[in-house]
C-alpha cells in the first residue's frame, strides 16, 4: 500500500509539470496562432496548414513510435533490468534512423507528387508551399530520431525536462511569430522555416540531455535478430494505428481542400490549433500515468493496474469535460477575440472537434493497457479498420451535402464505434477487466457529471455575453464538477485521495 502511495505521488507531481507546461504552451499558442493568421492573411495561412498538415500529422505516427520503445523501456525499469535496457535503446536507434530515412523519402516523392497534382493551390504559390513542405521534411527527419530519447524521458518519468524541451519549442516559436510581423522576405517561408527550427532545436536539447544524465543512452551498435523482431512487431503494430490517424486527419484536410478550396482550410487549420492543444492536454495526464501502468503490470502488482486504469479513464474525461465545456458556449467570444477575421465553418468545426476530444479522452488508458499487456496486433488490425471508414462515408456524405461540419459529425459517431471495439479487445486480452465492471466504474459516473452540470451554465450562456459570461461560465463550470465528481464522479477511495490532496495544498499554503 505504501508502495502504491509512493507511485500517486510521482504520477501527481509529472501530472503538475505537464500542467504547467501545458498552461504556458496554451496561452503562447493563442498568441501564436492570432499573429500568424493576421499576418499570412487567410490565403497563405491556410496553405501553411494544409502543407505543414502531411508532416505535423506525424505527429501521431511519432506517437506510435515513443509508445513502442517507452513501454519496452518501462517494462524493463519495472523489472530492474538496466542491461536489457541499454541493447532496446541502442536497436531503437538504429530502427528510428531507418525509418526516418523511409519517411522522408516517402514524404519527398508521395507528398510532393501529391501537393503538385491534388492539392488546390494558387499557381503563383505553388512554389512557396513547395519550400515550406521542405522545412517541415528536415524536422521531421530530426524528429524521429528523438522520439528514442523521448521515450527514455517518459519511462523514467523525467517529466521536468520534457517540460523543458516543450517550453523551449513554444518560446522559438513566439519569438518567430512577432520577426514575421518585420520580416522584409516571404512570410510563408519564413515562417514555414523558422517553425521547423523551432522542433529540431527543442530535440536536440532533450537528445543531448539523454546523452549526459541516463547510462542507457549511447551510440553503441548492437544487434540481435530475436529482439530486434519483437520490437519491431510492435513498432509496427503501433504505427499502423498512427498510420491510420495520419490518413484520417490529412485524409479530412485534403477533402475539405477538393470541396471547398484553401479557405476551409485555414478554418481547418485553427480547428487544428485548438484539437492540439486538447491533444497535447490529454497526452500529458497520459504520460504522467502511463510507465506506472506498465510498471505495475510488470511487477505483477494487478490491483493498482485495474485501479489506475480506471481511475485515469474518469479523471481524464472530467479534466477535459471541465476545459472543453467553457470553450464550446465562448465560441463565438473567443475565437472573435482571437482572431481578427474568423474563417467560415470555424466555430462549428471547432465545436465538434471538442466533443470529439470528450470521448477520445476514453481512450489512452485502455490504449496504454493494451500495450502494457504487449500483444496488441488484434487491437492495432480492428481499431485502424475501424477509423478509416469515417474518410469513405464523409467523402460520400459531402458529395450530396456541401456542409463541411457534417465530416466531424462522422468522425464523432464513428469514435464511438471505435471505443466499443477498444473495450471488447481489453476484456479478450485482460482476463480481469470486465466491461460491466468499466461501465459501472467509469462510463457511468461521467454520465452523472456530464448531465448535472451541463443545465447552469447553457443557461448562463444566454443570459451573460461577453468576456462577463466566459468568466462566469468557467467559474460555474468548475465549481459544479467539482461538486458532482465529487459526490457522484468518485469512489469512497477517491474522495479520500481528494480530500488528503486538499488538505496538504492547506498545509503547503499555512
Amino acid at each position: 500500500m505504501k508502495d502504491n502511495t509512493f507511485k500517486n505521488k510521482i504520477i501527481l507531481k509529472n501530472t503538475t509539470y505537464l500542467f504547467i507546461r501545458f498552461g504556458i504552451v496554451v496561452v503562447a499558442n493563442l498568441l501564436i496562432s492570432r499573429v500568424v493568421l493576421n499576418t499570412l492573411g487567410i490565403q497563405d495561412f491556410g496553405i501553411f496548414s494544409l502543407i505543414t498538415g502531411f508532416v505535423l500529422f506525424f505527429t501521431f505516427f511519432g506517437a506510435a513510435l515513443t509508445n513502442s520503445t517507452q513501454r519496452f523501456f518501462s517494462y524493463e525499469l519495472g523489472k530492474g533490468n538496466i542491461i536489457l535496457l541499454k541493447k532496446i535503446f541502442g536497436l531503437s536507434l538504429l530502427t528510428f534512423f531507418i525509418i526516418s530515412i523511409l519517411v522522408t523519402i516517402i514524404l519527398e516523392t508521395i507528398g510532393v507528387a501529391t501537393i503538385k497534382n491534388i492539392l488546390i493551390i494558387p499557381d503563383a504559390r505553388l512554389n512557396y508551399a513547395l519550400i515550406a513542405f521542405h522545412f517541415s521534411c528536415l524536422s521531421i527527419f530530426v524528429s524521429i530520431n528523438s522520439y528514442v530519447f523521448q521515450a527514455i524521458l517518459i519511462a523514467r518519468e523525467n517529466m521536468r525536462v520534457y517540460s523543458y524541451s516543450g517550453l523551449l519549442e513554444t518560446a522559438f516559436r513566439l519569438l518567430s511569430a512577432y520577426i514575421l510581423i518585420f520580416s522584409p522576405f516571404d512570410k510563408l517561408i519564413t515562417y514555414s522555416l523558422m517553425y521547423s527550427l523551432a522542433s529540431i532545436l527543442a530535440n536536440i536539447f532533450m537528445m543531448l540531455y539523454c546523452f549526459i544524465k541516463y547510462e542507457e543512452c549511447g551510440f553503441s551498435f548492437f544487434w540481435e535478430r530475436k529482439l530486434f523482431k519483437k520490437l519491431f512487431s510492435f513498432i509496427g503494430w503501433n504505427s499502423l494505428i498512427g498510420l491510420t490517424e495520419i490518413l484520417n486527419q490529412q485524409g479530412i484536410s485534403v477533402i475539405l481542400n477538393h470541396f471547398f478550396g484553401t479557405a476551409i482550410n485555414a478554418s481547418r487549420g485553427v480547428s487544428i490549433q485548438i484539437s492540439n492543444l486538447i491533444s497535447n492536454f490529454t497526452h500529458n495526464i497520459y504520460m504522467a500515468y502511463r510507465p506506472q501502468l506498465i510498471k505495475s503490470y510488470a511487477e505483477g502488482n494487478t490491483i493498482f493496474f485495474l485501479n489506475l486504469i480506471t481511475r485515469s479513464s474518469k479523471f481524464n474525461y472530467y479534466l477535459i469535460y471541465v476545459i472543453g465545456l467553457p470553450i464550446i458556449l465562448s465560441m463565438d467570444w473567443l475565437l472573435k477575440t482571437w482572431l481578427n477575421v474568423v474563417p467560415p465553418y470555424t466555430k462549428e468545426i471547432s465545436i465538434l472537434i471538442i466533443i470529439y476530444f470528450f470521448i477520445d479522452s476514453l481512450r489512452n488508458p485502455l490504449w496504454a493497457c493494451a500495450q502494457a499487456v504487449g500483444d496488441i496486433k488484434k487491437y492495432s488490425i480492428y481499431t485502424s479498420l475501424v477509423s478509416i471508414i469515417a474518410l469513405p462515408i464523409g467523402y460520400l456524405i459531402l458529395l450530396f451535402y456541401k456542409k463541411a461540419d457534417l465530416l466531424f459529425w462522422v468522425l464523432i459517431i464513428v469514435r464511438l464505434l471505435y471505443m466499443i471495439v477498444v473495450l471488447l479487445i481489453v476484456q479478450t486480452k485482460v482476463k480481469e477487466f470486465k466491461i460491466s465492471e468499466y461501465i459501472k466504474e467509469v462510463i457511468t459516473p461521467i454520465l452523472a457529471v456530464t448531465l448535472t452540470t451541463l443545465v447552469v451554465p447553457i443557461l448562463i450562456s444566454n443570459y451573460f455575453e461577453g468576456f462577463m459570461a466566459v468568466v462566469v461560465i468557467t467559474l460555474t463550470t468548475i465549481f459544479s464538477c467539482a461538486f458532482s465528481v465529487y459526490f457522484m464522479g468518485s469512489n469512497s477511495q477517491e474522495r479520500k485521495m481528494i480530500v488528503s490532496l486538499v488538505n496538504k495544498f492547506k498545509l503547503s499554503k499555512s
